[in-house]
């Protein structure tokens, strides 16, 4: 019963990692990005990368809010967004999810099938 748990944990955190994919933010879409509010990963000009759900994007800014470890006091960093070089934002494959459950349940079966 311990691997039929295992499998199945296996399998779900398959599914979850493989479903997603990073897209590219046009300038323009901005405004989208604000009012969705989903996971986005920022690349700066210089090299600095931030992945993050906690942020608003202003008119000439990135405000990105961040939290210690240590206390629940949150720490504030503004980026101005000429220092954005890209931003892209998570999101689901559906086609990707399907796929990838469909084989899971097939190897699945598969292997308990062969006992």
């Amino acid at each position: 019963m311990k691997i039929l748990k295992r499998s199945v944990l296996v399998l779900v955190f398959l599914n979850l990692i493989a479903c997603s994919n990073w897209q590219l933010v046009q300038r323009s879409d901005f405004q989208e990005i604000r009012k969705e509010k989903p996971f986005i990963r920022v690349a700066l000009t210089d090299g600095s990368l931030y992945e993050t759900k906690n942020y608003s994007i202003n008119t000439d800014s990135l405000v990105i809010f961040t939290s210690e470890k240590s206390s629940y006091t949150g720490k504030t960093s503004a980026i101005p967004l000429d220092k954005v070089e890209t931003i892209k934002k998570k999101k689901v494959d559906q086609a990707k999810s399907v796929l990838l459950t469909t084989i899971s349940a097939i190897g699945f079966f598969a292997l308990i099938g062969a006992r």
